[in-house]
Order: C-alpha cells, then sequence, then structure tokens
C-alpha cells in the first residue's frame, strides 16, 4: 500500500506516513503471532483443501482472526474518537478567534471614536452629577486644564463658586437637552449643546458639546453694522431707489421719494406708476424701459425731466436687472438722481465757455499702430480761442493739428499725447513757432483719450519779461562796475588820506605853538570828516546792492554811550553847546546785537544835532522799554537839539540820498546829505523803527526803537572791553610800500614804544621774518612784486621758518569795502584794520594780537 487519500488524512487529523506507520506496524504483530495464517485458512480453507482442524487447533485459529479485528476495530475507535475531539478543539479554536477579532474590532473602533471626537473642530465632554468632567475630547483638553481635580465651574468659567442655577443639575433633573451660550475668561463665546445620557454603568451623566461661536459673532455684528450702514446709506442716498416686477409693479421704494414725488414710500409697494396717477407720459416712458432691460438683460441709463414744485426737475435714471438662480431676470432695480443743479451749471458753464477770455479747446489725441501720439482732432473750441489763434471755429472742428498748421511743433503732440493718455495735468509756458506767439497753457484730461486746454497769450508780457531781463542785466553790470568803482577810489584814496592822518597825528604829538595845534586839528578833523564820506558811500553801495550784513555780537550800551559823550564833548564845548549823556538805569547786561551799525547810527544823528544847533544843547537819552517778547528786549534812544528845526515838508526829504536842507553856495553846514539816508536804512536792517518831530526855530527829535536780543546763560562769549592801559613794548614789522604811510605808520608805532623794522613789499617781508622773529607785522595788501596776500600764504607755509608760521599778521589796506575783511582773514591774515588809521586803531589793533 503506498498511501492513504488526503480526504481521510484531513478527516483524522493524521500524515499519511504516521497512518501507513502504525498499519505495518499492526501487521507485523499479526504475522508474528500467526494470526494471518489462521484468517488464511479461515477464508481461504473452503476454497483451498486442508486437513481436519482439531479443537485446539480451530480455536487457535479464530484466535488468530478475531485479534486482527480487533485491533482494527480498536484503531478505528481511536481514530474516530481523535476526529472527535479536533473538531471540538476546532470549534472552540474559532470561537476564540471570533472573540478576539470581535475584541479588537471594538477596540478599533474606540480608538476610531476617539479619533473622531480628537478631531473634531467643538469641545465635547461629560460631566457627571458631581459636577466633574470625566471624559474630554483633545480639543477641550488643549483650552482647558485641571480635569479630574477640579469641578466643572472652576475649570469652564474659572470661579469659585457652583454656578446658580446649575445647567447640569437642569438638564438631568428635566431630562431634556438645553442649548446655551458661555462667555469664556479669554473673551471667547461658546455655544453648548447639553444632553442628558447614561455612562457605561447606567449612571446619569451629560454630554456636552462645545463650538466657538466667537468669528460668527463677529460676523454677525460685522453684518448687523453693514445692514446698519447699509440702511443709512439707502436712507441718505440722495438717489431714489425702485425695484419692479415684470409688471411694472413697485417692490421696493426708498423713503426719499416723498421729497420727489410727494407720495409716501409706503403707497407704491404693489402698485404701477399708473395706479399712482402719474401722467401717461410718463407712465408709458418708464414702462418701456423697465421691459426693456427685462427682455436684453442689458444694463441702461436715460434722462427725463419731472415737474415738481412749481418747475422743472431733470433727473438721471439707470436701470439694472436683477438675476434669479435660473439666470432670469427676476426684478429690475433704479437709481434715480436729480441732476437739475448739473444741468443749469452746464448751462452756466457753456454761457462761460462761450464768454470767457481765455481760449478753450477740446481734444481728442491720435495714436499710431504702436500707441504713440501722432496727431490730435480738435472736438470743440470757444470764441476766445478763434480771437487769440485767428482760426475759425467751423475751419477747424473735426480736424487734426497737422491738417491745419502742419508745420507744428512734435512736442506740442508729446505733451498733449501725455496728458490724454495718463491722466497727469500739465502746466507750461511755450512758444508757438508756427503762430509766432507765446502760450501759457493748462491741459487736463476730461475723458480717456482726450484732453483740454485753456490757455492765454502772454506774447507781450513775455517780450515785457525778456526787456526787463535785459535791462536788470544790464543795472547789474552797471551795479558791478559801480562797486568795482568805488572799491578803487576808496583805496586810491584811502592810501594817501592815511598819510595824512598819520603825518597830522605825528604833528599834533609834537610841541607846537597854539595856532599849530590848531591848524593840525583842523587838518585832522577834515580828514576824518572825509573818511565818513567816504565810509557813507560805501555804506550806501552796500545797502543798495542788499550786502551790507548784520552781525549778532555783545552789546554793552553803558560803553557804547559813553563813547560817544567823548567824540563829541570837545565839538559841542568849542560851540558852547550843552552836552549831555543820560543813561540812568542802564546796565552792562548781557545783550546782543549789531553794535557797530546801531553806534554809526547814533554817532550820525548826534553829529547832527550838534551840527545843526548854533546855541543851547544837544542831549542823548537812552532807556529799555519794560514790555518784551520772548528774549526781544526793545532799547529806545532820544536824540534832542534845540538847533533849526525841519519845516513839516521837508521832513520826509531829509531821508532821501545826497538831500539836504540849505542848498545852492550859501550853506553854513557840512555835508553830503548821506547820513540820515543810511541810518533809516540801516534801522530797517536792525528791525527797528525811526520817527523825527520838528519845529523850525526851536529844534529837533530824533526817536529810535531798536530791538536787542537777551544773551542766554547757555552762550559762550563775553563782551569785549576795551583796556585803557599801554601795551609792552614790542617788535614790530611793518611791510608798507608807500613811502608817506610807512613813515607815518612808522612814527605812531615808535610813539607807542615800539621798535619799528620797514619793508617795501611781501618779499622783503618774508625775507626779513626769516632772518629776525618779530612779535607782530603790519600787512599792506597792495605791493609790487610780492603782495601781502601772497606773503601772508608763504609765511604761513613756513617760507619765513617753521618757527614764524604763527606770527600774528594784521592786513592793514585801504581795501574796506564789504567782505574783504573776511577774505584777508581766510586767506592767513590773523585781524585786519582798514586806512586811514586812527593811533587808537593801531593801540586796540595791538593789544588784541599780543604775543602770548
Amino acid at each position: 500500500m503506498t498511501g492513504f487519500e488526503q480526504k481521510f488524512c484531513l478527516a483524522v487529523r493524521e500524515g499519511d506516513k504516521e497512518l501507513l506507520a502504525r498499519l505495518n506496524e499492526g501487521l507485523a504483530i499479526v504475522f508474528a503471532n500467526g494470526a494471518y495464517d489462521r484468517l488464511h485458512r479461515k477464508w481461504f480453507g473452503p476454497i483451498l483443501p486442508e486437513p481436519e482442524l482439531t479443537f485446539p487447533e480451530l480455536a487457535r485459529q479464530s484466535t488468530i482472526f478475531l485479534l486482527p479485528l480487533g485491533l482494527v476495530v480498536a484503531l478505528a475507535g481511536l481514530i474516530f474518537l481523535k476526529l472527535q475531539v479536533n473538531r471540538k478543539t476546532a470549534h472552540l479554536s474559532e470561537e476564540i478567534e471570533q472573540r478576539k477579532r470581535a475584541e479588537e474590532r471594538v477596540a478599533r473602533n474606540r480608538e476610531w471614536m476617539h479619533s473622531l471626537l480628537d478631531h473634531l473642530p467643538l469641545s465635547i465632554y461629560l460631566q457627571n452629577a458631581n459636577h466633574e468632567i470625566v471624559f474630554a475630547n483633545e480639543h477641550f483638553r488643549k483650552t482647558h486644564e485641571g480635569l479630574g481635580e477640579r469641578p466643572c465651574h472652576q475649570i469652564l468659567y474659572g470661579t469659585p463658586e457652583p454656578c446658580r442655577p446649575c445647567r447640569i443639575d437642569a438638564v438631568l433633573g428635566s431630562g431634556t437637552p438645553l442649548t446655551w451660550e458661555m462667555d469664556t475668561p479669554d473673551g471667547r463665546c461658546l455655544l453648548v449643546h447639553d444632553v442628558p445620557f447614561r455612562d457605561v454603568d447606567g449612571e446619569p451623566v451629560v454630554l456636552a458639546a462645545a463650538a466657538d461661536i466667537s468669528e460668527m459673532k463677529r460676523i454677525e455684528k460685522a453684518l448687523h453694522a453693514s445692514e446698519e450702514l447699509y440702511r443709512t446709506l439707502v436712507k441718505n442716498m440722495p438717489d431714489v431707489l425702485m425695484r419692479f416686477d415684470r409688471e411694472c409693479r413697485h417692490l421696493y421704494v426708498s423713503e426719499n421719494v416723498a421729497e420727489v414725488a410727494g407720495i409716501p414710500s409706503a403707497s407704491f409697494i404693489g402698485k404701477t406708476h399708473r395706479d399712482l396717477g402719474f401722467p401717461e407720459g410718463h407712465c408709458a416712458f418708464w414702462e418701456k424701459h423697465i421691459q426693456q432691460v427685462y427682455d436684453t438683460g442689458e444694463p441702461t441709463g436715460v434722462g427725463f425731466s419731472f415737474e415738481r414744485n412749481g418747475g422743472i426737475s431733470h433727473f438721471d435714471w439707470r436701470i439694472f436687472p436683477e438675476w434669479d438662480e435660473d439666470g432670469r431676470v427676476d426684478s429690475v432695480f433704479t437709481l434715480a438722481r436729480d441732476i437739475t443743479r448739473e444741468r443749469n451749471l452746464e448751462k452756466r458753464f457753456e454761457t462761460l465757455f462761450q464768454k470767457m477770455l481765455d481760449g478753450f479747446a477740446l481734444h481728442e489725441i491720435i495714436c499710431d499702430e504702436d500707441g504713440n501720439p501722432v496727431d490730435y482732432r480738435f472736438i470743440k473750441v470757444n470764441p476766445a480761442f478763434e480771437r487769440i489763434t485767428g482760426l475759425d471755429a467751423e475751419k477747424v472742428v473735426g480736424r487734426t493739428v497737422r491738417e491745419i498748421l502742419p508745420n507744428v511743433e512734435d512736442h506740442w503732440i508729446e505733451t498733449y499725447g501725455k496728458v490724454a493718455l495718463t491722466g497727469e495735468p500739465a502746466n507750461f509756458e511755450q512758444f508757438s513757432a508756427s503762430q509766432r506767439m507765446y502760450f501759457q497753457v493748462s491741459s487736463f484730461r476730461p475723458a480717456p483719450g482726450q484732453f483740454a486746454c485753456i490757455f492765454t497769450d502772454i506774447t507781450d508780457r513775455v517780450t515785457a519779461e525778456q526787456a526787463m531781463a535785459e535791462a536788470k542785466e544790464q543795472a547789474e553790470e552797471a551795479s558791478r562796475a559801480k562797486s568795482e568803482f568805488l572799491a578803487n577810489m576808496s583805496h586810491e584814496i584811502r592810501t594817501p588820506l592815511n598819510g595824512i592822518m598819520g603825518m597830522l597825528q605825528l604833528l599834533r604829538a609834537g610841541r607846537l605853538t597854539q595856532e599849530q595845534e590848531e591848524y593840525a586839528s583842523f587838518g585832522l578833523e577834515a580828514s576824518r570828516r572825509l573818511t565818513r564820506l567816504l565810509t557813507d558811500i560805501l555804506d550806501l553801495s552796500r545797502i543798495e546792492a542788499n550786502k551790507l550784513e548784520i552781525r549778532e555780537e555783545p552789546v554793552n550800551l553803558p560803553d557804547l554811550l559813553d563813547g560817544i559823550r567823548q567824540m563829541f564833548a570837545m565839538t559841542a564845548r568849542s560851540k558852547g553847546l550843552d552836552f549831555t549823556v543820560n543813561m540812568e538805569g542802564l546796565e552792562p547786561g548781557p545783550l546782543l546785537g549789531d553794535e557797530t551799525r546801531l553806534q554809526q547810527v547814533l554817532i550820525n544823528l548826534t553829529g547832527n544835532a550838534i551840527k545843526y544847533t548854533e546855541s543851547g544843547k544837544v542831549t542823548l537819552e537812552a532807556a529799555l522799554l519794560p514790555l518784551r517778547r520772548g528774549d526781544l528786549v526793545h532799547a529806545l534812544f532820544t536824540v534832542f537839539d534845540t538847533g533849526i528845526g525841519i519845516p513839516d515838508d521837508k521832513i520826509e526829504s531829509i531821508f532821501e540820498h545826497f538831500t539836504q536842507l540849505q542848498g545852492g553856495f550859501t550853506r553854513r553846514h557840512q555835508g553830503a546829505g548821506l547820513g540820515l539816508a543810511i541810518s533809516r536804512r540801516m534801522v530797517t536792517l536792525l528791525g527797528g523803527t525811526m520817527s523825527v518831530d520838528s519845529e523850525p526855530g526851536k529844534g529837533t527829535t530824533f526817536h529810535l526803537c531798536v530791538p536787542l536780543r537777551i544773551k542766554a546763560p547757555s552762550e559762550d562769549g563775553a563782551t569785549t572791553v576795551r583796556s585803557e592801559t599801554g601795551s609792552p613794548a614790542l617788535n614790530i614789522l611793518l611791510a608798507e610800500d608807500d613811502k608817506v604811510n610807512r613813515m607815518a605808520v612808522t612814527g605812531l608805532l615808535r610813539r607807542m614804544g615800539h621798535a619799528v623794522r620797514t619793508v617795501d613789499n611781501g618779499e622783503e617781508a618774508v625775507a626779513a621774518l626769516r632772518e629776525e622773529p618779530f612779535d607782530l607785522v603790519f600787512m599792506d595788501v597792495q605791493m609790487p612784486k610780492m603782495d601781502g596776500v601772497q606773503a601772508a600764504r608763504a609765511i604761513r607755509d613756513g617760507q619765513a621758518g617753521p618757527a614764524r608760521r604763527g606770527t600774528p599778521i594784521i592786513a592793514m589796506t585801504a581795501y574796506a569795502m564789504n567782505g574783504d575783511r573776511e577774505t584777508f582773514l581766510q586767506e592767513g591774515m590773523t585781524d585786519y584794520v582798514a586806512k586811514p588809521l586812527e593811533a587808537q586803531d593801531l593801540a586796540e589793533v595791538i593789544l588784541r594780537n599780543l604775543p602770548q
């Protein structure tokens, strides 16, 4: 036997080899104990001839036959029993497997349910009767803490006390769901839905679902505000709003319709215009256009006139279709705006358009294929256009500019094209070569692709401006020539005048008789008068050229007034005048202003008072006014005299240039008539005012009010106080090419006790300084070979030796025009003194530059 069938093996749950092994084992037992022989004889004995069997033999043979049969039966029983056990085992295993699969399915469903709850954008939680939260999804856990540790009112509301009334008790007590809104401590609004429920143990709980509706609330609020805004907008719109159905019945009408038709808006609803009694012509007109929009689905706009309040009103009527979900016109919405005022303005504009003096033209731009402007066409022009350009409107309108003016410049088309294409307005003045005229043009875009021009013929004005510019240039050239002339004249006069004054000062310093002393004094006074005349002329030139600079420097009013007193005391005494300076109450206080210009004005006024007074008195008074504005204080100066006085008709003329009260050849008083004119201009530049009060034969009073600034404590600098003491003896180098000036200045310096070495030019000055040290150098500016400026540069560059670079160099020059001082200081000079020189001027400049 080779094997058992597979089905039999599966039934007995044994393999083929195992079954064969068992069968062979049984057969071996049968052959071993003689059972086979006995069975063979039993079954095949009747067929085969055998000998007679005895009883023992028969019993033995029967045993041999029955024993294998019993074994086969036992084996079959064992196999059947095993099959039953295996079947029961398989059934039990199947039940266990099914239970496992069911448990896994339940676990997966539970995990899926938890995941589903955790991914919901809602807070899901269970609350028991003890106000404890026994379950919560991930969304709830992210926003709340302390689950299972604190009661729900602390977790949800952050309040230590339970809620009254308690919604959990209400839901569990009534057994009905409850929906309510909750505000959280962090400002959110939640919509909560509570449902009575039972947990797995059958205990009553509340299943709650909370959704954050903060954004919805915000949207609702915004929607409400938008609706309110819409209602306010509709209510306050000047337009009349209406909605019509297909039968032209009113579905909606804004409230302001009552102002137009005199009928309340509620009376319109559900009715047509005919039902409300409007004229047939108007009703037919309105119905026609409403039906047109229903039929075509296209919006449209028309205008109509309507009689009301005893007049005609004009309306602009806009009609729009409103669509349903199927794409059909469901209703028609209209806006009617009262344009009566605009129509009246249009009529007035048309009148203005026709009557305006400026030319006006409306054009449309013409572009090539690339969109570049190449021409423009006239649409409308006014009569002023025809008058200014000489072009007839009938021949212009509808034609292009190149057809009318073939030689028109391209820049006109480019400029107007930019206006028409970009909308950027243009304002300019331009010369039209094709018309030989200047135009002032304002261009703007009233509509895309169009531009309008308002222009004026300014040919006469431009011609006048050009002539004026030429005249101004000629005047400026003349002014420059005058300035150069005055500078040269000043230099040429001051140089010999310096020599004259120096010699006269030296002469007075010697031993003179009384007559000689008088001669020298008169000559010196005449020289000073000539110097003042030069200064007045230069100041006048500076003022006219707007080049007179006003500086801010410390002002010491008591010292300033005392200096004027000393200046005029001897002159007043010689004329027998009572000259007093009243400065009671004035303190040297920290004031800032232009002391030099103020002193010049006061000297002019005081000098005039003494000049024109033959007897009596002259008084100069000064006081600070109590009224202040911020850091400004006003100083009031009064110059009073008992002189000849000024007639009323001459008061204004005394402030004119080169004007005196006495003319002709019989003048009793000296002067060029510049002092008061310059003084008034200077006072104006100082920000002050000047007034005069005079009576012929009794005297004149001048009032001068000038603002001064109070010096702040934080401002650096101190008021300069002139020293009355002399300087120590110095070794001074004087560079001066004019022999007389050199002799005069040398004499003055030696009289002061200084040692002086003189040279004729800048080269000698550099060489002398290289040979020996000097405490101070007085350097003339205009000299042969090397001028003073070049010499100063050479010294500063170290050509006289490194140790001589810092030697003080004083520019001593007849150049006294505005800006000369600054120029020389920038070129390396240490200080500056203008010719003609006074001995006091030399002493002061030496004191300022004493060697350290």
